[in-house]
């Protein structure tokens, strides 16, 4: 509902009903968008990440994948060095599992 005030300027009276409507319609937009999403991200199609994954040779796969442990390993020491007072220590077992990690991929090299 409007009110006339002349020179066909038109003031919302209920200004509530007009945001609630707006906000309406913003989610019934995002749930489709949503949706949209949702089906592209569960097609049974091979998305050009996967074409690039499947091209991508065992040996470059062995040698990222123990450059990944080389830099989990480097960022946990500069954490040992730089870390806060307040952080609390790591522990025995996420060391040893890193530890383990790393041997078990250098023991398997490329496949």
């Amino acid at each position: 509902m409007s009110i006339n005030i002349g020179d066909d300027k038109k003031l919302p009276t209920d200004t509530e009903a007009y945001y609630e409507t707006v906000a309406s319609q913003e989610e019934i937009y995002l749930e489709e968008a949503e949706e949209e999403v949702r089906a592209i991200l569960t097609s049974d199609y091979p998305s050009s990440l996967t074409k690039q994954m499947v091209s991508i040779t065992e040996e470059d796969s062995y040698s990222r994948l123990t450059e990944r442990v080389d830099e989990q390993l480097d960022q946990a020491a500069q954490e040992l060095i730089a870390g806060d007072s307040d952080d609390p220590p790591l522990s025995d077992d996420a060391v040893a599992e890193m530890l383990r990690v790393s041997l078990t991929v250098r023991r398997l090299g490329p496949i």
